[in-house]
């Protein structure tokens, strides 16, 4: 009888949890940005655009529930005039536990095109149920169509892997998202995103830069019936990000983001 119970949570492994608080408070809606430090987790493309070695950590709670949080540690580097990114994550407490391990790459075919790939290692662990590794594949696409609108494209578990003794399929997802900047301190973000045998989901964020160091931000998902919001501070090197997601039925999630660049 304990098996159905050991594949029951198996779903959240196969959740796209996403990072950084500042695409958590643009709604998960960045996959055509050309400046996200957490790229890895959303576009591997985007990793080629970032010009300096970066470190990046977030920590998140989720609905105000002490024992159940997010950290995501992440750095981009250049190596023989490449782009490379290494990303980490951990889910969950002693009960129940994910880990993710990804690395990625990317290079420009053209001036504004970028291609990015992601080989990404997945392990899930519950307590005296056992644990169980995987490993996927993802690519995506980017390309800057002028100097305001870019276009993103990704798909993500091309060969759908599967985890534990009946090996539950990660069912491969796509997305197609913008982006266009109307006004110079303001960027507006829309993804489309679809995953096999379910719904189509639309994400939107809405970006406005107050000052050269104050960024504000807005963000809706309607698959999680979530908005969010949040703000940005730069000093120099450093960069500071908030979010708050607010779904309406489990109530509020924060994240917050340290950014440095080298």
């Amino acid at each position: 009888m304990c098996y159905p119970t050991f594949r029951s949570p198996l779903f959240c492994s196969f959740e796209d949890r996403n990072s950084g608080a500042e695409n958590l408070a643009l709604g998960n809606s960045t996959i055509a940005s050309w400046h996200n430090r957490y790229a890895i987790f959303y576009n591997p493309a985007g990793i080629q655009h970032n010009e300096k070695v970066c470190f990046s950590s977030t920590f998140r709670n989720y609905y105000g529930i002490k024992s159940i949080n997010q950290v995501t540690a992440v750095s981009i580097f250049s190596l023989y005039s490449k782009k490379f990114s290494i990303g980490f994550e951990r889910f969950g407490n002693n009960l129940y536990q994910e880990n993710r391990i990804i690395f990625g790459f990317a290079f420009a075919v053209i001036k504004s095109i970028n291609i990015g790939i992601n080989i990404g290692y997945h392990s899930l662990e519950i307590a005296k149920y056992g644990r169980d590794d995987s490993f996927n594949l993802s690519i995506g696409f980017l390309y800057q169509i002028n100097q305001k609108i870019s276009l993103g494209l990704t798909v993500s578990d091309l060969y759908q892997p599967g985890l534990a003794e009946n090996r539950e399929d990660a069912y491969s997802n796509s997305a197609i998202g913008f982006a266009y900047i109307p006004l110079n301190n303001l960027t507006l973000y829309s993804t489309i995103s679809h995953e096999l045998r379910y719904p189509i989901e639309y994400k939107f964020g809405l970006e406005y830069s107050l000052k050269d160091y104050l960024l504000t931000r807005l963000g809706y998902e309607d698959s999680f019936d979530t908005i969010s919001f949040g703000f940005g501070l730069e000093f120099i090197s450093l960069t500071f990000n908030y979010a708050l997601r607010w779904h309406v039925w489990l109530g509020a999630s924060h994240a917050i983001s340290l950014e440095m660049e080298i």
